[in-house]
């Protein structure tokens, strides 16, 4: 993954090459860009004892207890629950405040940055302006907008290109033996590759891929009974918030897809190409344009804490609100 991003590891390893290494970074792109593979390539590069043609040897204690998250001085924080505490940073700083268990350096990286609670983003300024020693401070981001300006300036930010929709199709078909369907909705919406076979485990993806079609084939016929669908196998099948999150990938997809059918008929879907002609007959592109944005709305609203069945309830509520001579009820 990591060689998928040569501009962001060439100027690593320059930093590293010429000695000029910022004691702070900030990995911003989308999910499955290869944020946290680079993050923590760059802590066994930190930390490696055997470093070869600038690249980390992977045989040495120091990196084999990074690649099993078994190292004493690399500290890997997530959310705990939908954010980041500032309990969580405060036992970052007590944790920092004493030299390296095995050496002086010490490394941390947290995921979500966006998603600290104000209390937990000022904590962690007052840390970054006085850093312990010889640390190293990973930010990983999906969205560098909602970090403090004040963050960003103290760090050194580098933006994540998305990979190409199409490589990691064929990955997925590869690696997993995926039907195409599904590596396309998979590849789509940007799965972090650490969780794609997890999500495989026992067709749950597949199955969620279902229920959107489904939903898109009964909605037409019956949007009522669609609402009791999504009330019942969708709360069931999406069952966490992580999940819940992918359910609204799925719907953004899904729309955007069709979408492009109403522009020039170019869509990823190719299965989908008469359910979308249904759709084009009785729902206007206008309409489509607005249900895009109440998504992209919904899904912000969800990551911030609104009830999942809420959510769902106003998107069907949304859609069964277009005018009824677009739609036949």
């Amino acid at each position: 993954m990591i060689n998928k991003q040569p501009r962001v590891m060439s100027s690593i390893k320059k930093a590293f090459l010429y000695d000029k290494l910022a004691h702070a970074y900030i990995f911003d792109g989308s999910a499955g860009s290869g944020k946290k593979e680079v993050a923590f390539w760059m802590a066994k590069r930190f930390f490696c004892r055997s470093v070869v043609d600038g690249e980390p040897c992977d045989a040495c204690t120091e990196c084999l207890r990074i690649n099993s998250l078994n190292h004493p001085d690399i500290h890997f924080v997530q959310k705990e629950g939908q954010s980041i505490k500032i309990e969580q940073v405060r036992a970052l700083q007590n944790e920092f405040q004493y030299k390296g268990v095995e050496s002086e350096k010490k490394c941390y990286i947290i995921e979500d940055i966006d998603m600290m609670t104000p209390q937990a983003a000022n904590s962690l300024l007052k840390f970054l302006e006085e850093p312990y020693g010889n640390t190293l401070a990973i930010l990983l981001t999906e969205n560098r907008n909602r970090i403090l300006n004040t963050i960003i300036s103290r760090c050194q930010t580098y933006s994540f290109s998305s990979l190409q929709e199409f490589e990691k199709q064929q990955q997925y078909i590869d690696q997993f033996s995926l039907d195409e369907e599904i590596a396309v909705v998979m590849a789509g919406i940007h799965i972090n590759n650490e969780k794609v076979e997890e999500l495989l485990e026992n067709g749950w993806f597949g199955q969620g891929v279902q229920l959107l079609n489904k939903f898109m084939v009964s909605f037409l016929n019956d949007p009522y009974a669609t609402l009791i669908d999504i009330q019942t196998n969708w709360i069931k099948h999406f069952s966490d918030r992580e999940k819940q999150q992918i359910s609204m990938d799925m719907f953004l997809f899904m729309f955007r897809d069709l979408s492009r059918f109403y522009l020039n008929k170019n869509i990823k879907l190719q299965s989908n190409r008469t359910l979308y002609e249904k759709w084009e007959n009785q729902v206007s592109f206008e309409d489509i344009l607005n249900l895009l944005e109440f998504l992209l709305e919904s899904k912000q609203k969800l990551r911030s804490n609104t009830h999942y069945v809420m959510t769902l309830e106003s998107i069907i509520k949304h859609i069964i609100s277009i005018d009824n001579n677009e739609i036949s009820m």
